[in-house]
């Protein structure tokens, strides 16, 4: 993904607060969403769907090391990360500090339905 502006390359920051399914130590991927998962994305896309979904919160992330973990590398891991937010199955939203991530169709969906409904105008308003 590249900073129009800037002409570089998107950096996130190291550590995250993934938003998913989780019950303990425990992550369910509903089955609906599993299924689209495999419909919809490709081979590595995949993977490294399933890898962001076996992280916790305050995970301290690097590409180097999950192209190392996954057998690609540092490229294929960027280029399928944008592919996962092309295809709405991952959300970035980006903090000072933390950046949250929201895995899933349905997480995502969540998120923006939500965030739409905060910044919509108030259409009840008449304007004079």
């Amino acid at each position: 993904m590249e900073d129009i502006k800037k002409g570089r390359k998107k950096k996130y920051s190291n550590r995250a607060v993934i938003d998913k399914y989780q019950s303990g130590d425990v992550y369910r991927i509903p089955r609906l969403e599993l299924e689209d998962a495999i419909k919809e994305l490709t081979g590595n896309e995949l993977k490294l769907f399933l890898y962001y979904q076996t992280k916790g919160n305050g995970w301290r992330f690097k590409d180097s090391e999950i192209a190392d973990f996954l057998g690609v590398t540092e490229k294929t891991i960027s280029k399928n990360r944008q592919g996962l937010i092309d295809k709405a199955f991952l959300l970035i939203s980006e903090g000072k500090k933390i950046d949250n991530y929201f895995l899933g169709k349905r997480k995502v969906n969540k998120w923006l339905l939500a965030d739409y409904e905060i910044n919509m105008p108030d259409n009840n308003v008449e304007e004079e």
